[in-house]
């Protein structure tokens, strides 16, 4: 079950990358306003369910991006 303290989490996750990952700042911040206005509501079985697998599959996602980046940059600064 997704609390609403759990969806506030994830906001501020959300924009935490948003700061992290500058090319994808526009989808974090809007996965960010999606789980702010989420936790502003009432609980419902469907937005549950549904809502946790986008979550953890978009941080999976920016995670592997991130890391990526980060191994790129660090193969062409050997090369400096």
């Amino acid at each position: 079950m997704v609390s609403q303290f759990e969806r506030s989490s994830r906001a501020a996750l959300c924009r935490e990358l948003a700061t992290q990952d500058p090319v994808n700042r526009a989808v974090w911040m809007a996965e960010a306003d999606n789980w702010s206005r989420l936790s502003e509501q009432k609980l419902n079985g469907e937005a549950r369910s549904k809502s946790g697998f986008v979550f953890l599959a978009s941080v999976v996602y920016a995670f592997g991006k991130m890391s990526t980046n980060s191994n790129r940059r660090a193969a062409t600064a050997d090369l400096d």
